[in-house]
């Protein structure tokens, strides 16, 4: 861990880089890029000491909600930039990191620490239900567009349906948090055992507040150099 937090020395690096103009769009890329390891990972752990303080629940709604931050942060700038296919390309890398990476990796390595594990079946259910509903909701606007083109609806259509769709989508998961910190689950009962935190709530607060703005700038170099990087190695964006 050590290894990765000095790898925050980047951060000051990629702000020489791009505003002196040293080494050109590919050092600031790779530069920043380096840069946003560290900071994920500051981010992921002031979310866990902050959810220490907040108990079970909204210590889960944390972890949830901002573990992905670094990754939201990097997406709503390249939309800004008009970078749709690059966006489109992180949200499938994203999923399918997460379903099989991710979880394979946690099945695998608790199973081997642990033996058998238990999950809670209320809880399960619930994610399996929202996995699914998901995966339908992003099949939906697919399926029309891979329709032929006699009966396949026109560009705006299916913009609008996907619109639609991303708005269910956010309400579900409005109510799905809202059913989940009013649910009790046996965790609840074990949090007291759950750790203390290594820092005070207030310095957790400002490390969080503080790696978010740094995961902001280090995000909006890295997708400012993504195009002419690209373009300098023969990639396209879509791969980078």
């Amino acid at each position: 861990m050590k290894i990765l937090y000095a790898l925050l020395i980047m951060v000051p690096i990629t702000l020489v880089l791009r505003f002196a103009g040293i080494g050109g769009h590919t050092a600031v890329f790779v530069a920043s890029a380096f840069a946003l390891v560290p900071l994920a990972a500051l981010l992921g752990r002031a979310t866990e000491e902050v959810a220490i303080y907040t108990g079970p629940k909204i210590g889960a709604l944390l972890n949830a909600t901002l573990g992905n931050s670094a990754e939201l942060i990097i997406t709503i700038i390249a939309l800004r930039e008009g970078l749709v296919e690059v966006v489109k390309a992180s949200i499938a890398g994203s999923i399918i990191g997460n379903i099989l990476v991710v979880l394979g990796l946690s099945l695998l390595l608790g199973g081997l620490k642990n033996g058998t594990q238990r999950f809670d079946a209320k809880a399960a259910g619930t994610n399996a239900t929202m996995m699914l509903l998901a995966v339908a909701a992003l099949t939906v606007p697919a399926v029309f567009a891979l329709g032929s083109e006699e009966h396949r609806p026109s560009a705006t259509d299916i913009e609008h349906l996907s619109d639609g769709v991303a708005i269910v989508l956010i309400v579900i998961y409005g109510l799905y948090l809202l059913f989940t910190l009013r649910s009790t689950t046996p965790e609840e009962e074990e949090w007291s055992h759950h750790g203390e935190s290594t820092m005070k709530l207030p310095l957790a607060i400002g490390l969080l507040l503080g790696s978010t703005l740094a995961v902001v700038v280090m995000s909006e170099t890295l997708v400012g150099a993504l195009e002419p990087t690209a373009a300098s190695w023969g990639l396209t964006e879509l791969f980078v």
